[in-house]
């Protein structure tokens, strides 16, 4: 499933930076590096809107990170980890749908449409929308834990014998 994600969106890896990409990465001076990690957990986003009252550290984090492994001036590697980003999202939403439906078939269907549909292209092209991918991922990842607790739990007072 990830490398259907990464066929279908791979081609981004050749753009620059987009619109807002330049506002939230390129003149955001909290994007240098992982040096100013610190204050982007206490920041607004991007930091220079206050009034915008938005406020994503994992997606300026995970800019800073891009900007440590490969500067701006590779925006090219910035795709590549929300490509990377989405496909890991895929692989596991496919894990989810066949925890859930306990059907490979219909579990592939579904990491299939998540990892290829067009409506996600917005989505992983533009890195303004990273945020939208990291809510992807740590909700499908949320889901799948707590589904795994939750079944160890009920098999717990299942096969729990009275004292």
């Amino acid at each position: 499933m990830a490398l259907v994600a990464c066929l279908a969106h791979v081609n981004t890896a050749r753009n620059g930076f987009l619109y807002d990409d330049q506002a939230y990465i390129v003149d955001n001076p909290q994007v240098d590096g992982l040096r100013h990690a610190g204050a982007i957990l206490v920041s607004p986003f991007p930091p220079d809107k206050k009034e915008q009252g938005l406020y994503r550290p994992l997606t300026t984090l995970s800019f800073a990170v891009d900007d440590a492994l490969w500067g701006t001036e590779r925006p090219g590697g910035f795709h590549l980890t929300s490509v990377l980003l989405h496909a890991v999202t895929a692989a596991l939403l496919t894990h989810l749908a066949l925890l859930l439906l306990r059907e490979r078939r219909a579990a592939t269907l579904c990491g299939l449409v998540f990892a290829a549909h067009p409506i996600l292209t917005e989505a992983v092209a533009a890195l303004a929308n990273r945020s939208e991918i990291l809510v992807g991922l740590f909700t499908v990842a949320a889901i799948t834990l707590a589904r795994a607790r939750f079944a160890r739990i009920v098999a717990c007072l299942l096969y729990t014998s009275p004292s």
